[in-house]
């Protein structure tokens, strides 16, 4: 019986203008603002201590804003479409590579240390050499959490973007009347 749980919630806005002049022509246009919460553990999430103790955090799937983008035209019997999303990054969470608390998983947060009121000169230097060399949105999330344990995700990862395009050709066949179609699909060109 899992006692844990999870919250969603989503407001999406679109934009689908009418082309019926057209007859060609297609597109939308929309944005969705989310938020999702989730009650976890240590034994289905990362921990700090006890695997047992439960806290609400987060969710890893949290992506809090998406624009997605769909368009294409058809002209004889030659249709192009294009899919782009763009969103924001994927929270995750500063972890160290063993298993300090003992409980036989690899999960166990980071505690982010400040070299200003380290004792141990190794580790304050480390810490430096750490946020000197990381980007932006690393610094800035080690930054928040210096002197404590890393939160459940508690950083997010760079916005990314993505797109599909595809070509069809449908034509008949000469002397059977039966349809047939060319189809080529590129997926996400951009990467």
């Amino acid at each position: 019986v899992s006692s844990l749980r999870s919250t969603s919630e989503q407001l999406t806005f679109t934009l689908s203008p009418d082309l019926d002049d057209t007859h060609r022509w297609f597109g939308s246009l929309s944005y969705t603002i989310a938020n999702s919460r989730a009650l976890t553990s240590g034994f289905d999430n990362t921990t700090f201590g006890s695997p047992l103790s439960r806290s609400w955090a987060r969710s890893g799937f949290d992506i809090r804003h998406r624009v997605v983008v769909q368009s294409g035209i058809t002209r004889a019997g030659l249709t192009l479409t294009m899919f782009g999303r763009l969103q924001s990054g994927v929270p995750y969470t500063p972890i160290i590579g063993s298993d300090v608390n003992g409980d036989g998983l690899v999960n166990d947060r980071a505690f982010i240390f400040d070299p200003k009121v380290s004792t141990d000169p190794a580790v304050a230097s480390a810490m430096r050499t750490l946020r000197q060399s990381s980007q932006r949105d690393v610094r800035q999330c080690l930054m928040r959490q210096r002197g404590r344990p890393a939160a459940v995700n508690s950083c997010e990862g760079p916005w990314s973007a993505s797109m599909n395009a595809q070509v069809n050709y449908a034509f008949k066949l000469p002397r059977t009347g039966q349809h047939a179609s060319i189809t080529l699909a590129a997926m996400n060109p951009l990467g």
